[in-house]
């Protein structure tokens, strides 16, 4: 048997092991939000990297084939929810 963590595990152990990243106004505790950023940042790179994987895999799977198009509209949903979350902060 193996102790895998599922995704919503996985969220929380990341929330609680990294600083969630704030302005505090010329602080140390703004040092803490700039690592914090680096690390958060790392982890989308992770993320989008993994998403890029998945849907270069069902590449070479038929267009018909029903489980390659379900991945492959996961991962587009999934890209643009990350668009709309970088545009809304611009």
């Amino acid at each position: 048997m193996t102790n895998k963590l599922n995704s919503k595990q996985i969220s929380s152990l990341l929330e609680a092991l990294i600083y969630t990243p704030h302005w505090y106004g010329e602080t140390n505790a703004d040092n803490e939000s700039l690592e914090a950023i680096e690390t958060w940042g790392d982890i989308a790179y992770v993320a989008l990297q993994k998403l890029t994987d998945a849907l270069d895999s069902t590449s070479r799977a038929p267009r018909t084939n029903g489980s390659s198009i379900e991945i492959r509209d996961a991962v587009r949903e999934q890209i643009d929810v990350l668009e709309e979350i970088i545009q809304e902060g611009d």
